[in-house]
């Protein structure tokens, strides 16, 4: 089934520059640059790496713009490892950044360079500093070693860098190179450019490093790497994994990953190692952490009993946790982002406090945006009244009115997600009632674009005693999943399946919404946006299940999942 949308995109070459010198600009008159500015620095340059190597990989050596983009790179992680371990800012290092912007500026041959997300950095909670601590420990146990690392694009690019700066300063020495895995999700294949390949092998036993993000679901692309390695004459003894995590392995979709894991050396640290147990994160947020929210763990404390507990995936839980200042207020502390990825994030938040519909921010930190803890109590379903109605339609006309989003998921695309989710998870035979879907025409569709909420669930509304307010609400428009950008009609019968509006209560609704809103084609185009969103929401909470198995959740997602398609039937018929 299809739940994700394609990240894959193109910018300018003159985007990309001046991104990174907005960045360049905040840093270069500074004694002692913000931290988190030089690491939204070095996720730029890395991204520009990744686009220029995507364009001119080769299969036998490494190109000259590669050379140089991966030269900035490495400036910057430079930069970045120099301020984390307080050493003393060299600025010479953002003189070869800006030379080697001026190489790119006047290189005619590319004009558009792909875009490739750094998932980690925007949806996983991944901090450099988890790598960085990493390669400190590798090189203590092993000094004045040769290490040759790996990096697997996308977001490997950085982290390669990373890693082979943290090496070079403590006493070994390290040398980089990234790889694009390619082919199947299940089935991840890499080229190893042959000059590389000779000098990997040619004189003395050195190690490998494969550093990404990873593993993931499939840990094809770790998998795909290990077989290239050892079919290229690398011994197993010679290579290490640099990963976010290191589980056992068994839950691998690729049954080559899941063979080749268990048999090599890991060096990992996690979150809790580098800002948790040292208390670097309370120290950052400058507020004590009373309640560790992540993964779900928010229910204990909202809800009275675990029956009422709404699903959660914890894969795709951010970080939350809930704080209390010196004067015994309480806040929530949500993860949204490294970079420009928490940045967009936090703008759009600050818009939407104007309207006073959700919770304002207090304050912002590497990665982290800061709202005061409501006092209040989750929506149930049979919560609905005329209140929470006309909040929520007051609150949807304000997205379509204030935030204008670009489209996320093409017409194409949005298509194909709702057939293959119909065929997949309901049969086949159903597609004889989609006709609704070749009546939407592809202007239709692309009409009226906004950052939509996206999640609309009812646990995600709460009731304080005397008013309500849209928790959950800033990164749902542009994180991994469908629907993206999109009409705000995807939220507004979102709501009504959601909160199974019976026919009375959904003619109230959509009529309170069309006074406020002037709308072509509005059943047609409600009609059609019910579809996708049960089409979609019957993929996503199939793969929850599937990836949860037998626990709580895996069975509350199995649940919904039967939900989602008897009302999808339903919809269709």
């Amino acid at each position: 089934m299809i739940v994700f949308k394609d990240h894959h995109d193109f910018n300018s070459k003159e985007h990309f520059i001046r991104s990174i010198y907005s960045y360049i600009d905040q840093i270069q008159y500074k004694i002692k640059p913000d931290y988190s500015t030089l690491v939204s620095l070095f996720i730029e340059v890395s991204e520009f790496e990744t686009g220029i190597s995507d364009v001119f990989e080769k299969e036998d050596d490494i190109s000259t713009p590669v050379h140089w983009s991966h030269d900035i790179t490495l400036a910057s992680a430079q930069l970045v490892y120099d301020s984390w371990g307080n050493h003393e800012k060299s600025d010479h290092l953002l003189e070869v950044i800006k030379r080697g912007i001026a190489q790119f500026s006047s290189f005619t041959i590319i004009d558009r360079i792909p875009v490739c997300e750094s998932e980690g950095y925007a949806f996983y909670g991944l901090y450099p500093e988890m790598y960085m601590e990493a390669a400190i420990e590798f090189a203590r146990i092993n000094p004045k070693k040769e290490v040759v690392c790996i990096g697997l694009r996308s977001i490997g690019t950085s982290l390669c860098a990373l890693v082979d700066t943290v090496l070079n300063n403590n006493g070994c020495r390290a040398w980089s190179f990234t790889v694009r895995p390619k082919g199947h999700p299940f089935d991840r294949k890499i080229n190893i450019p042959l000059s590389v390949k000779e000098k990997i092998l040619r004189g003395g036993e050195k190690i490998i490093a494969v550093i990404d993000e990873g593993p993931g679901l499939s840990g094809s692309s770790i998998g795909g790497t290990l077989q290239k390695l050892i079919e290229s004459g690398v011994t197993k003894n010679q290579i290490v994994l640099f990963p976010s995590w290191n589980p056992d392995g068994e839950g691998f979709i690729s049954e080559s990953a899941k063979k080749l894991w268990p048999q090599f050396r890991k060096v990992t640290k996690d979150f809790s190692d580098i800002w948790i147990v040292n208390k670097k994160l309370e120290n950052m947020l400058g507020m004590r952490i009373t309640h560790d929210f992540s993964a779900g763990n928010w229910r204990e404390y909202l809800f009275k009993d675990e029956s009422e507990y709404p699903s959660v995936n914890s894969h795709h839980e951010r970080r939350k946790f809930l704080l209390i200042d010196e004067n015994k207020r309480r806040f929530i502390a949500k993860w949204v982002g490294l970079g420009r990825y928490g940045e967009r994030l936090v703008e759009r938040a600050e818009k939407l406090n104007r309207y006073d519909f959700n919770p304002h921010i207090f304050d912002k930190k590497y990665g982290f945006v800061i709202f005061p803890f409501l006092s209040g109590h989750p929506v149930m379903v049979n919560d609905m009244c005329d209140q929470l109605l006309k909040f929520a339609v007051d609150y949807f006309t304000a997205l379509k009115k204030q935030l204008p989003g670009v489209l996320s998921a093409p017409y194409e695309k949005m298509k194909e997600m709702i057939y293959l989710n119909v065929i997949e998870g309901i049969g086949e035979a159903h597609l004889k009632e989609i006709n609704i879907i070749e009546k939407i025409t592809k202007g239709m569709y692309e009409s009226d674009i906004v950052s939509v909420d996206g999640r609309v669930l009812p646990h995600e509304w709460i009731f304080t005693g005397d008013r309500y307010f849209k928790v959950d609400h800033i990164e749902h428009h542009c994180d991994q999943f469908f629907p993206g950008c999109q009409n705000i009609l995807w939220d507004l019968a979102a709501f009504c399946i959601e909160f199974d509006l019976d026919k009375e209560k959904q003619k109230e609704y959509l009529s309170y919404y069309l006074e406020r809103n002037a709308e072509k084609c509005f059943f047609e185009r409600f009609q059609f946006y019910t579809i996708a969103y049960l089409a979609f929401r019957l993929g996503y909470t199939k793969l929850a299940a599937d990836s949860l198995k037998e626990t709580a959740d895996g069975k509350r997602f199995d649940n919904q999942t039967d939900k989602y398609k008897n009302k999808l039937i339903s919809a269709l018929s």
